[in-house]
């Protein structure tokens, strides 16, 4: 999974912008550097941590770097069995041979002499059932677009998140995290839009079963473009053909709230105005900063 400067989108130090002249106090003093945890992990693949430390802007002086020497370990609380992860010089990150368990529940603690200690809790969620998937070419505002229908046969014993996007590869994609490029528009009344901005496009779509609890619940949304049209042109460039898919995510609530709050990031960082408000990036992270969150995919080919 690519690694994601999660600390940078922070603001340390509230400032407040009035229309006269004030000296700002650079006594950087009571800042003090927390952990950065980022983990988002799933039962396909062994446990890997990626830490850093947080840094104030305000001061040059700081920078965000790679913590290696931290004791890490993650216990299964239903087992209370202990898994100690090791920091990989090649990775970069912290990891372990040994893989999270589909719906088992899970507690991170990082401790390190220089830092508060931290800790997290999360819950894998259990796979998705998908009852059917069709696609279609159709005309909207006078050009052609991908549309895709499927449907999410929902668990009625727990409270589901779910999460989806395209992946244009001829492998499976570990990184999950929104990007800034948009290429989905849902034509679902049901799907949560990030945007203000009016039928605009996300490259991540969202929804939580609330409505449609325990039910085969069916949502539907187009690209931005002929994806078909891009991708044969690609393929013209690539010794090995790339194939489109549909990224499906049965995702933890922490997981869903930290991935609406990245996405929300990009759109509005698209809208150039001094008006909008600054994006709060969700943590679950207790006493530091960053996320410890648990998803399953299903990934199908449209195309």
């Amino acid at each position: 999974m690519k690694k994601f400067q999660y600390i940078s989108l922070f603001v340390f130090t509230t400032l407040l912008l009035v229309s006269c002249e004030k000296e700002i106090d650079s006594d950087f003093g009571d800042f003090q550097a927390k952990l950065v945890i980022n983990s988002i992990f799933s039962s396909n693949s062994t446990w890997k941590v990626d830490i850093t430390n947080s840094r104030n802007i305000l001061d040059p002086e700081t920078s965000i770097a790679d913590v290696r020497d931290a004791h890490v370990v993650i216990t299964d609380l239903e087992t209370e069995q202990e898994v100690i992860l090791n920091y990989s010089e090649e990775l970069g990150s912290y990891t372990a041979e040994a893989f999270p368990k589909e719906d088992g529940y899970y507690r991170i603690d990082v401790d390190h002499p220089d830092y508060p200690s931290v800790y997290a809790y999360n819950e894998v969620p259990r796979k998705i059932t998908i009852g059917s998937l069709d696609t279609s070419t159709v005309f909207f505002d006078g050009e052609k677009r991908l549309q895709v229908n499927f449907n999410i046969i929902d668990d009625e014993e727990a409270d589901n998140y779910y999460v989806w996007d395209l992946l244009i590869s001829n492998e499976s994609n570990e990184n999950i995290l929104p990007s800034g490029d948009a290429d989905l528009v849902s034509t679902d009344n049901n799907t949560e839009v990030i945007s203000d901005e009016s039928f605009n496009a996300q490259s991540m779509l969202f929804i939580q079963d609330d409505s449609f609890n325990g039910t085969e619940y069916a949502t539907s949304f187009l690209t931005e473009a002929n994806l078909n049209e891009g991708l044969e042109a690609e393929n013209s460039n690539n010794e090995e053909e790339l194939k489109i898919q549909l990224r499906i995510m049965a995702v933890s609530e922490d997981l869903f709230e930290y991935l609406k709050s990245v996405e929300s990031y990009y759109q509005n960082d698209k809208v150039n105005s001094s008006t909008i408000n600054p994006i709060e990036i969700r943590s679950n992270i207790h006493n530091g900063l960053g996320i410890f969150g648990a998803f399953e995919q299903s990934l199908i080919e449209v195309n």
